[in-house]
């Protein structure tokens, strides 16, 4: 009797061993990768937005750089008079106070630019992220490795480095989903707007 039971529990031991094995091995093959720095680059309104902030970016940088040398020139200007007169004290104090209400507005408009930068990430990754994982459950994948698809430069120290310390090593052709995303964000993306405009 105490064999059978020994028998049946090695028996049973081995078919949960067998199950479990076979269980871990069903879920690894579901698998799939993604490059989201390719969806990032090829997605249209995420590269647009980008251009245009990039546009404000210059755009600011050139008038900050005006305003600097409008500022020197009124400092110049400065020395010019007495130290020690009236007017020189109430036009440095007039410059020290555009200096500071200067720079408060350059910090407000960079913070507002990277704001703005923050948002457009935000929104593009969260719209991906639909996009995968709508794609994942019609196929039944149940984990999705972010990666870089990128091959490795050994020209390049950093492409080198990327490499390295990637948490990817080795993957069965199939596995990358990455056009598959871009091509399904193209076409919803074209269906809504037929004249290939972007909504702003």
């Amino acid at each position: 009797m105490n064999f059978k039971r020994s028998t049946f529990a090695l028996v049973s031991s081995i078919v949960v061993l067998t199950l479990s094995t076979a269980s871990t091995a069903s879920a690894q093959t579901n698998v799939a990768l993604v490059d989201i720095g390719k969806v990032f680059e090829t997605h249209p309104h995420f590269s647009q937005q980008l251009d245009q902030l990039k546009t404000q970016a210059d755009q600011f940088k050139a008038s900050t750089q005006q305003l600097q040398q409008q500022f020197m020139a009124k400092a110049e200007e400065l020395n010019q008079f007495n130290k020690n007169s009236e007017e020189y004290r109430q036009m440095e104090a007039k410059l020290a106070q555009e200096s500071a209400e200067m720079e408060v507005e350059q910090r407000s408009k960079m913070r507002d630019l990277l704001t703005a930068e923050a948002r457009l990430h935000f929104d593009t990754y969260n719209e991906i992220q639909q996009y995968i994982s709508q794609y994942c459950q019609e196929r039944g994948i149940q984990l999705v490795i972010r990666y870089d698809s990128q091959p490795m430069n050994q020209d390049d120290p950093a492409s080198i480095m990327q490499r390295v310390n990637s948490g990817v090593i080795f993957n069965r052709p199939g596995k990358d989903i990455t056009e598959k995303i871009i091509e399904r964000i193209l076409q919803v993306r074209n269906a809504a707007n037929p004249s290939g405009t972007t909504n702003r």
